[in-house]
């Protein structure tokens, strides 16, 4: 009887021992699946990432290349305002200057150069305005 009890025992233990061995290997099982999940996560992320830098350094040169082309624009309007200027500061020392001269043609031009300069100042404004948001 002893004998039987030991070896129902054994069997009992056998069985635990049994149980707990799948149970370790489907907990292994499940970790491994979990790491492959958690890798294929991670690779996910970083390819993101990597695609967000890239397109932030891309968005990057092209807001320097713009405000470079905007400084360039601002220049070459500044320029020609200051030749307009020029020209027309010229052109009213010969109206004064000219008394023989018919002073219609001079108006007009002046006018016209008058008009110009308050136009490129209007955008020389705009350009800074852009430039300083």
């Amino acid at each position: 009887a002893s004998l039987e009890v030991d070896e129902s025992q054994t069997e009992r233990n056998a069985r635990e021992l049994a149980d707990a061995e799948r149970k370790v290997a489907n907990a292994e099982q499940r970790l491994r699946v979990a790491n492959e999940t958690a890798e294929l996560a991670s690779a996910d992320l970083r390819a993101r990432l990597s695609s967000a830098e890239r397109a932030a350094a891309s968005a990057e040169r092209r807001a320097d290349a713009e405000r470079r082309a905007r400084g360039e624009r601002e220049s070459e309007l500044e320029r020609s305002v200051a030749t307009l200027r020029h020209e027309l500061e010229r052109a009213v020392k010969t109206t004064v200057s000219t008394t023989t001269v018919s002073t219609s043609g001079l108006d007009e031009g002046t006018e016209a150069a008058r008009k110009e300069v308050e136009s490129l100042e209007a955008e020389n404004a705009e350009l800074r305005r852009r430039v300083t948001e």
